[in-house]
């Protein structure tokens, strides 16, 4: 059950998706606000440029965090994202907003026009973190399956025969009822037969 809770941080991966989801929210931004037919923006923005940057931040902050839980399950860890992301949308909210306000003195509909923003990246955010979440999940199920050891049919049976030889009577016992429950075990396994002979 441990292992399987078990989630280690892949920094690499991490840092490839955060600078993916700068780059790409920066170009769909910009060319949101060019193609703009009520109000074109520019192509180039400081404003947008710090903000996709933190964004990016947030998400690298966001999974490192949650690889740090100590946690049973995933619950946890999605709890450490999901306070992040509020935490993002708070940060890039208050910066875009005094952002607007303080330097490029703009004040018609600043917080609404913002807030869109911000729900939009969160859109991306909730991307990336999905991606990065399935693309280390099967390099970590790639990687066991790469070291998990290959066994012969008649290893297993020696290996079990000498763990169940240092069983009790009553558990050898046991186990043997519960396998006979099995229809046509007996055939198809000689080692109920040796569990019987022991018996």
């Amino acid at each position: 059950m441990l292992a399987a809770n078990r989630f280690q941080h892949d920094r690499q991966i991490a840092l490839l998706i955060g600078a993916g989801l700068l780059v790409a929210t920066y170009l769909v931004f910009s060319l949101r606000a060019v193609l703009d037919p009520a109000n074109p923006g520019d192509l180039f923005s400081l404003q947008r440029f710090i903000a996709t940057s933190a964004g990016a931040g947030f998400f690298i902050l966001a999974v490192g965090r949650a690889a740090r839980v100590p946690a049973r399950g995933w619950p946890e860890r999605l709890l450490a994202v999901a306070w992040v992301a509020g935490a993002g949308i708070l940060a890039l909210l208050a910066f875009r907003v005094g952002y607007d306000l303080l330097v490029d003195n703009r004040t018609e509909a600043v917080f609404s026009r913002n807030l869109r923003w911000v729900l939009v990246w969160l859109g991306y955010f909730a991307a990336a973190v999905g991606g990065y979440f399935a693309i280390t999940f099967v390099r970590q199920a790639i990687r066991r399956e790469q070291k998990a050891p290959t066994f012969s049919r008649a290893e297993l049976t020696a290996v079990l025969i000498r763990e169940i030889s240092e069983w009790t009577p009553e558990e050898r016992r046991t186990l043997a009822a519960q396998l006979s429950q099995i229809r046509d075990y007996e055939e198809a396994d000689p080692l109920v037969g040796c569990l019987d002979q022991r018996r």
